[in-house]
């Protein structure tokens, strides 16, 4: 319908419904923030798999490039000791 019809340009875009998995949220706790009560670590916590599914829906998170991953390991440090080598630029938990 018309309705659900905006114009930006000279281009037509339809409208998407909204999406519930979008709407805001606490989505982490305040590090540092001093002492947090329960409620509100639960209050956190009760948005953290919908914002999850959320940002999985709607990103992508790539596998991290072999060219980053190749130094990765152990070397002996000047002293002799075993020390590990990482270079990976940014990382997140999934």
């Amino acid at each position: 319908s018309l309705e659900s019809l905006g114009a930006i340009g000279n281009e037509v875009v339809e409208r998407a419904e909204p999406d519930p998995l979008l709407n805001e949220g606490r989505p982490c706790h305040h590090i540092p923030g001093g002492k947090a009560r329960p409620s509100v670590i639960e209050r956190t916590d009760e948005h953290h798999p919908r914002i999850e599914q959320a940002f999985r829906k709607y990103f992508f998170r790539a596998d991290v490039p072999p060219s980053l991953t190749s130094g990765i390991g152990t070397s002996k440090s000047a002293d002799g000791e075993d020390s590990t080598k990482t270079n990976v630029i940014a990382t997140t938990a999934t």
